[in-house]
């Protein structure tokens, strides 16, 4: 303890330096400090950028040194000598009369920059010194700021000192002061006080918090008070939140309050969330009470999320409700989901419920899926369940899949059922697809199918030979090539060969020899030089 003692002791002196008389110090300025001569090394632009300011405030040549310091620093913001060549630029804007309103400000942000500088002590007695000579001639502001800124390390250590004697057991005794240094302070030690303030079990803490959360004029160091609330637990800092909850702050610190509530594991602040969720003016804080039911979780988080869901007058809080449906585990709130995906009177709000069910991953999420799929009359709410069925249900919904593209009467979804398999079999598995094409009843999802085919990892080939060989339409000729071209077999090789020399479209037959090219095997050559030789 007396070592520590020495060293606030030792603190306090270096901003008592030059206070003498109310902050007025000698002015005689302590002696030129003088810059370093960084060791030469391979970065001998950055050294040589230094030296070259250096040697200018070596010489007492202020404007080049300003200029050669603020040029190196520009270069090389970075660099090992960043602290000395920031702090000689504002001593040398010191020695410029007309800069020296700019050097105070130098100084001040050295000062706050490089807090644990090798300079910052001389910084601060150079502002010291800079700040007199600025107010002789009228000009108090540096002054003034050099006086915030020992006031902040005057405040810096008291907060030390306080934080050391509630360590040791004596909160009763030092509250009271941390409370009125609280009142008298500025944003910056308020918000240092609050965390100090976090670490005590006194009940008067929470009151104070609260008194904070509701009267403090900065709106962020309102929010760390409630945070500091939810950090300490307990009944009273349950009750300064609802208090906050219901009362007329701004709807950020509001916000921090519902999360806070929804974290805290306690379900009997549920009903509190719902209501504001339910009747709060504030779509944004509805939106945010119902996503802070979802953090509490359990039975009570169910029902109020389902009460949210048919109560609420707004459409995107309702879809808050849906979401946050969809985060919670068990077949209680698929079912839910379910319900509005199949009933609800907002399309946006059916679709949104089968999104909410494909990030549920559960069995029963895939399940719900298909069943959708199946009964749901709306075309959109079905394309949305196709993709997700999809995504989830592997191989095992391939066969509902391909029923919907190939019997299905809308055009439209019989192609966004093409797109799903592909999602299903992943690309490896084209019979499928082959499948569709040869039954679909819409041309547009036959050449979907084909298209697929053709950016599938393996392509049936046999199938899409005889397609090439058999089919009337150019366009899924075309795309039977496309496909081949991903196959070296010689029974493709032969196929393209054939087509490029009797198809009768040109387009097909450009089509082939370009996918001899791409196929680049002896084989394919060859059947390259055969066709030329034959074109000759």
């Amino acid at each position: 303890m007396r070592v520590n003692s020495l060293k606030r002791t030792g603190l306090l002196l270096v901003w008592l330096w030059g206070m003498w008389s109310g902050g007025v110090c000698a002015e005689t300025p302590p002696t030129a400090p003088v810059p370093p001569v960084p060791p030469t090394s391979p970065r001998d632009g950055e050294n040589r950028s230094y030296l070259e300011a250096n040697t200018r405030v070596l010489e007492g040549n202020w404007t080049e040194a300003i200029r050669a310091l603020e040029q190196h620093l520009k270069k090389y913001p970075s660099s090992s000598t960043s602290d000395d060549a920031n702090f000689f630029l504002c001593h040398s804007k010191s020695k410029v009369s007309n800069l020296m309103e700019d050097a105070c400000q130098c100084y001040a942000d050295f000062i706050t920059k490089y807090r644990e500088g090798s300079y910052v002590k001389q910084a601060e007695q150079d502002l010291v010194v800079l700040s007199h000579q600025l107010s002789r001639i009228g000009k108090p502001e540096c002054e003034i700021r050099a006086k915030t800124i020992r006031q902040s390390d005057n405040e810096d250590i008291k907060l030390m000192v306080l934080m050391q004697l509630m360590e040791s057991g004596e909160d009763e005794t030092v509250l009271p002061r941390i409370f009125k240094m609280y009142d008298q302070s500025g944003p910056s030690t308020r918000e240092k006080i609050i965390y100090i303030l976090a670490d005590s079990d006194s009940p008067k803490v929470s009151v104070k918090l609260g008194q904070i959360v509701q009267t403090d004029p900065s709106i962020e160091i309102r929010k760390k008070a409630v945070y500091a609330l939810s950090d300490r637990g307990g009944q009273e800092a349950l009750n300064a939140m609802k208090e906050v909850l219901h009362s007329k702050n701004d709807i950020e610190v509001r916000k921090a309050a519902l999360f806070a509530l929804g974290d805290s594991g306690d379900s009997s602040v549920i009903p509190y969330l719902r209501d504001v969720a339910v009747s709060d003016a504030s779509e944004e804080l509805s939106k945010a009470a119902t996503f802070a039911i979802s953090n509490a979780e359990g039975p009570d988080a169910m029902k109020a999320l389902e009460t949210i869901l048919k109560s609420a007058k707004s459409v995107e809080v309702r879809k808050a409700a849906l979401f946050a449906l969809g985060d919670l585990e068990g077949e209680g709130s698929v079912a839910a989901l379910k319900s509005v995906a199949l009933g609800d009177s907002e399309v946006e709000l059916r679709k949104a419920a089968v999104f909410a069910i494909a990030n549920n991953e559960s069995k029963a999420a895939t399940q719900a899926l298909r069943e959708i799929l199946a009964a749901s009359k709306d075309v959109e709410v079905q394309k949305a369940s196709l993709y997700a069925v999809a995504d989830q249900g592997g191989r095992e919904v391939i066969p509902e899949l391909m029923k919907l593209a190939i019997e299905g009467e809308n055009e439209e979804l019989a192609r966004g059922a093409v797109h799903a398999l592909m999602n299903a079999t992943e690309g490896h598995d084209t019979a499928p697809l082959l499948e569709v094409f040869r039954k679909s009843r819409h041309e547009r999802v036959r050449k979907e199918a084909l298209y697929a085919i053709a950016g599938g990892d393996r392509v049936a080939i046999s199938s899409l030979v005889k397609i090439l060989a058999e089919e009337k339409e150019d366009e899924y000729r075309l795309a039977a090539v496309h496909a081949l071209a991903q196959s070296d077999s010689k029974e493709v090789v032969a196929a393209l060969l054939s087509t490029a020399k009797k198809d009768s479209s040109i387009r097909v037959r450009t089509a082939a020899v370009e996918a001899l090219g791409e196929i680049g095997t002896p084989e394919a050559r060859e059947a390259l030089m055969q066709i030329l030789e034959e074109q000759e």
